[in-house]
């Protein structure tokens, strides 16, 4: 009961908390946010979604209109009926006119342009942008998160390759960038799943001892996804940080029994879930509350409709949309190469990790499968959570290798001999 009570106050100070950022926010001048704006519709970065041919995959551009909208409420947002706009978020345009051109109606309203709400979400990120907005254009900001952005996975690589190896290091990397994670590192609209994954994930390497720690950090990776996060990928915040535990030493599940092995993964995944679902009903209950808008009945009902199946929408169909954005054939040389070191360094001293890597892999595809709707109309970004998917598998093969013994044989083969010959 205690801890019941603690998750409730962790919960409800946070959502305090995010009242009063979007208060300190929208209480700054619009005249620097609308300077800062008017650089970089001169500068002309949104003219175009900035795309990456590495991959040539389809979901290697940005979803342009969704960073418009975010811009276009940071600006539309400020002092006046402020609890009003902090609830439902409002965002200026012209009918039949799309982005960016819609960015040029926010900066300079004139007739013709109306106004509408986006409120079952909290939009940290519009609230970000204002306070980013009031000091740097567009593209300076999105220069900022790249460098941080590729910091943060450079510092979590880093310590996993301290902690564990630098194979299972690579198998962390290799996961992101299979899913193109480079394209998240720009985006005002992806990079918040993937930073506060990344920051989840350190503070799990550093600080992480216990499962009741985990389940503290994944709660609260949950609520700050639902903050800030407009339901792009949000599993990665749940997901790097939990693949990142398993790689650890820390994470003695092998002395645990069967059934607690299977518990504490399942318990703190759940406590993830709770954070991120009851935030957004904390969200749907305040805006409803104090608004006249009845967010509850709009929340509840976009919840069953981004789950639900229909014409060219099927649950089969969301997971054949996400994994053909994947180009697998670099995921199946990897594969092949350590079913071969397997098949003759095989060992089962650490089956439990690998079964709870195996359901960590399984839960991205559970989720296409559940939100079959949303999956599928928005493959193009939704199939980024399979990055957990790609490396809690590989780490699976990994716990079935006896590394000091393929170490040794890879050591003594003909092939190193030959090699040390020359």
């Amino acid at each position: 009961m205690k801890n019941v009570i603690r998750y409730i106050i962790v919960m409800l100070a946070m959502c305090a908390g995010f009242v009063l950022f979007a208060l300190g926010a929208s209480l700054l001048p619009n005249g620097p946010i609308q300077r800062s704006m008017e650089k970089t519709l001169q500068s002309g970065d949104l003219d175009s979604g900035m795309t990456f041919p590495f991959i040539r995959k389809s979901g290697s551009a940005s979803d342009l209109g969704t960073e418009c909208l975010i811009l276009n409420q940071a600006i539309s947002g400020g002092k006046q009926d402020i609890w009003n706009n902090i609830m439902t978020v409002p965002h200026r345009y012209k009918p039949d006119v799309e982005e960016p051109e819609s960015i040029w109606n926010a900066v300079y309203p004139d007739e013709g342009v109306e106004k509408d709400t986006y409120s079952r979400y909290w939009h940290g990120t519009t609230f970000l942008m204002r306070i980013m907005l009031m000091f740097c254009s567009y593209s300076v900001i999105k220069l900022f998160f790249y460098v941080v952005s590729s910091l943060l996975i450079f510092w979590l690589c880093s310590a996993v390759a301290r902690q564990r190896s630098s194979l299972a290091a690579f198998f962390l990397f290799f996961g992101m960038t299979i899913c193109q994670v480079y394209l998240m590192l720009f985006s005002i609209q992806y990079l918040p799943v993937l930073a506060i994954g990344l920051m989840a994930a350190l503070w799990v390497v550093y600080r992480v001892r216990s499962v009741s720690q985990l389940s503290m950090t994944l709660f609260v990776a949950g609520i700050l996804t639902s903050f800030f996060d407009l339901l792009t990928c949000p599993l990665i915040t749940w997901g790097l940080p939990i693949c990142v535990w398993q790689m650890l030493p820390q994470c003695k599940q092998e002395s645990d029994t069967w059934l607690s092995t299977i518990w504490h993964w399942a318990s703190s995944s759940l406590l993830w879930v709770v954070g991120y679902f009851g935030s957004w009903v904390i969200k749907f209950v305040l805006a409803t509350a104090t608004t006249s808008q009845n967010v509850i009945q709009n929340g509840f009902s976009q919840i069953l409709f981004r789950t639900e199946t229909g014409e060219n929408i099927s649950r089969i169909g969301a997971l054949i949309y996400n994994f053909g954005h994947i180009p697998w054939y670099y995921f199946f040389v990897v594969m092949i190469v350590l079913v071969l070191i397997c098949i003759k360094y095989h060992t089962f001293d650490k089956l439990k990790s690998v079964v709870t890597l195996l359901l960590t892999a399984l839960v991205p595809i559970g989720w296409y499968f559940v939100c079959s709707n949303h999956s599928c109309i928005h493959s193009s970004f939704t199939y980024r959570s399979l990055m957990i998917t790609i490396t809690a598998i590989l780490m699976a093969v990994y716990y079935l290798i006896d590394w000091q013994k393929a170490k040794q044989g890879l050591t003594n083969s003909k092939i190193a001999n030959y090699f040390r010959s020359k």
